[in-house]
């Protein structure tokens, strides 16, 4: 039996996840309602209910901002820069950590966006539509937020033992209305510009020109798509952080993260040599005054 935790202390207990993820660079923790994502998809893709009507979920995600994150993750376990997935274990070990710390005995599941097996596999981007998080672009096939446009990426679903809670602003006090929670949020495509709409359709036609070719080889067509759109291009992700997702070379990482400790030894170089110039005119000032 699942410990029972009140809608008040459920809510708190959510706020808390959603800021621990933040801070690990997990900055997209979305609440939704699970049973509005199952009544939307196959068996095949639903999400566990622990028997409940209509239970609380999290999509959690990040922008750019999981990138440092990860970058200080390996520089504090460097034997992880040669692992096969290192990104996948930096998120799974982070999340199940915060998660397991939250809620140490209610039952929980976290479905990741990586699992592709029977039974584990999530539509992620469909899931992002549903619960209002960002607009599903059919043709393109990615979603695109009103903030940080087509620059983020869903990494898990986490479905607790609890009914679900309506955590928005607008709701004043906290609801736990399921026939509210089950309707599909209402979004409309952030980018309306019809050359942004057009730039994007060309480039969407010339990346499926080769989508029988592993996307590290023609990684910068997809970008492109990426790219295409207007809305939130000030949240693009990094060179770096663009290389290490389409290209997966396992160099990659060992060479950022050289190239970051070569800028770190100098800076530190430089601060030194800093301290010292203000060294010596503090002294020749002390020796200097009347």
């Amino acid at each position: 039996m699942a410990a029972s935790i009140s809608s008040k202390n459920l809510r708190s207990l959510g706020e808390v996840f959603q800021q621990r993820c933040r801070e690990q660079g997990f900055d997209l923790v979305h609440p939704f309602n699970v049973q509005c994502y199952n009544a939307a998809v196959s068996d095949q893709l639903k999400l566990p209910n622990f028997n409940r009507q209509a239970p609380l979920g999290f999509l959690i995600g990040n922008t750019k901002s999981v990138w440092p994150a990860f970058l200080s993750h390996l520089r504090a376990n460097p034997q992880c820069v040669k692992a096969p997935h290192p990104f996948d274990n930096f998120t799974k070990s982070t999340l199940t950590n915060i998660t397991t710390s939250l809620f140490p005995s209610h039952q929980h599941e976290i479905r990741w966006g990586h699992e592709t097996g029977p039974g584990r596999l999530v539509a992620m981007q469909k899931l992002a539509h549903l619960s209002g998080l960002a607009y599903l672009d059919t043709e393109c096939h990615l979603n695109i937020h009103a903030t940080y446009g087509p620059w983020i990426a869903f990494r898990g679903a986490l479905v607790l033992d609890a009914e679900f809670v309506d955590f928005s602003e607008e709701a004043g006090e906290m609801k736990s209305s399921v026939k509210e929670a089950l309707q599909p949020k209402e979004l409309t495509h952030p980018c309306q510009h019809l050359s942004c709409l057009a730039k994007k359709r060309e480039a969407t036609k010339l990346a499926l020109a080769h989508i029988n070719t592993p996307v590290r080889e023609k990684w910068s067509l997809w970008v492109a798509v990426r790219d295409a759109c207007d809305v939130g291009r000030e949240h693009r992700y990094s060179q770096d952080q663009v290389l290490f997702h389409y290209r997966h070379d396992p160099e990659h990482l060992s060479r950022v993260l050289e190239a970051d400790l070569d800028a770190c030894t100098e800076h530190a170089r430089q601060s030194d040599i800093a301290n010292i110039d203000e060294s010596k005119a503090e002294s020749y000032i002390q020796h200097s005054l009347p």
